[in-house]
């Protein structure tokens, strides 16, 4: 089964060292390519210097005319390597366990973009 996730936009970070936490705010589309989802949640990545950092986020969905809500979270990020870093953003790969409706799903791919600052 594949699983994609793209989240549009997450604001309010905080910076401690090794470490960002912060906010979810974003509409996310349907299968038809159109918006259909709104996301809000909250999210920490930890040991982001190590070679075993941690990514954590927990959000609630519901659909745009107020039905289907529930929560999803992103757990278990495991990343091998080293970030790929391009001018002030770095970029981390590799799989993550996503709840779906369904339970949760193990080995889903993962790419998070922090930009604005390189660790």
């Amino acid at each position: 089964m594949m699983t994609s996730l793209s989240v549009a936009s997450m604001v309010s970070a905080q910076l401690q060292p090794g470490s960002k936490f912060g906010t979810i705010a974003s509409l996310q589309n349907g299968k038809d390519g159109k918006p259909a989802w709104i996301v809000s949640g909250i999210w920490d990545f930890k040991n982001m210097n190590s070679t075993s950092p941690i990514f954590n986020a927990t959000f609630n969905m519901v659909m745009l005319n107020g039905s289907a809500p529930h929560k999803q979270t992103i757990t278990d990020f495991n990343m091998t390597g080293s970030p790929a870093r391009k001018n002030v953003s770095s970029t981390y790969n590799d799989t993550a366990t996503v709840t779906l409706k369904k339970g949760p799903v193990t080995g889903v791919p993962i790419s998070i973009k922090l930009g604005g600052l390189v660790l």
